[in-house]
């Protein structure tokens, strides 16, 4: 599970064998993925369609070769993905993390993937993280439901 970069570097290495590879490990270990509100699933898309957030937020770390932001970006890896493991996608109503979703729940359907999505109503990019736990916090029931229906799965 992860959250905002934590939710992008989650994906990164849960649909990129490489990460994994380097010890001896593959993607087939990882028995499902949360990703909260994630926001850099595509990183070429970000830097086309949010380019003053993209200079803040992201070109420090990745630069403008479009090889390297393709490489950083999950959605690229889930074509040659062997296994892509059941993915549960969190997003609230901010703008980069919303269309970052929407680019990868089509990606993940058009590859046959197994995941399932939850809009957050009423929560803000922080809020969506910092209210797990709460009595009654809807992200909280989705989180737990997922992680019982992977436990009788396995």
């Amino acid at each position: 599970m992860g959250h905002s970069a934590g939710g992008h570097i989650v994906a990164l290495i849960s649909y990129d064998e490489k990460f994994l590879n380097k010890y001896s490990l593959n993607t087939s270990i990882i028995k499902g993925l949360i990703l909260l509100d994630g926001g850099g699933y595509d990183i070429v898309e970000i830097r086309r369609s949010f380019p003053v957030l993209y200079s803040l937020l992201y070109e420090k770390a990745f630069g403008d070769d479009e090889n390297i932001l393709k490489d950083a970006s999950p959605i690229y890896h889930l074509d040659e993905a062997e296994y892509v493991p059941p993915t549960l996608i969190i997003y609230t109503n901010w703008k980069l993390a919303k269309k970052g979703a929407e680019l990868l729940i089509e990606k993940l359907d058009n590859i046959g993937a197994s995941f399932e999505v939850f809009y957050a109503p009423g929560k803000t990019h922080t809020t969506v993280n910092r209210d797990i736990g709460k009595p009654d916090d809807k992200v909280t029931k989705v989180i737990l439901e997922f992680l019982e229906r992977l436990n009788k799965n396995s």
